[in-house]
């Protein structure tokens, strides 16, 4: 799912007319300029840290899944907190799946978005400890 994701991000990206990361960068610091005279520019570069060390640390859990390594879940749950910090589903199938059909609900997202963390943190214990109890 980390794969999708940054698939997902890039695409999008692209989709409206925007390079990857380096737009995202260019945004915020726009943003940050506007916002500093009000005094959210700390809440902002917060916010903006949190998303960009998720994205990247999707590349890393994407390979470290990939290659099968045991640090791998201890990666996506450290992304938990990041994730709903940012709102990013941990089912890069649900965003995708509404904006197809079009829907813009905020309840509909905010109930798969729960739902997507509440799934990903359950088989990241299931798993772990599925694989605990087979080493005994």
């Amino acid at each position: 799912m980390d794969a999708l994701a940054i698939v997902l991000y890039c695409a999008q990206s692209v989709r409206h007319d925007r390079i990857p990361f380096i737009s995202d960068i260019h945004a915020f610091s726009t943003v940050v300029n506007t916002l500093s005279v009000s005094g959210y520019s700390a809440l902002v570069i917060l916010f903006f840290i949190f998303d960009f060390v998720l994205l990247v640390s999707l590349f890393a859990s994407a390979w470290l899944f990939c290659l099968s390594k045991p640090f791998a879940r201890r990666l996506a749950l450290c992304q938990e907190f990041l994730r709903l910090v940012s709102f990013r589903c941990s089912v890069s199938l649900f965003p995708l799946a509404l904006d197809l059909v079009g829907e813009s609900n905020v309840w509909l997202n905010g109930i798969l978005f729960i739902f997507s963390e509440f799934l990903k943190i359950y088989t990241l214990w299931f798993f772990n400890y599925e694989r605990t109890a087979s080493l005994k």
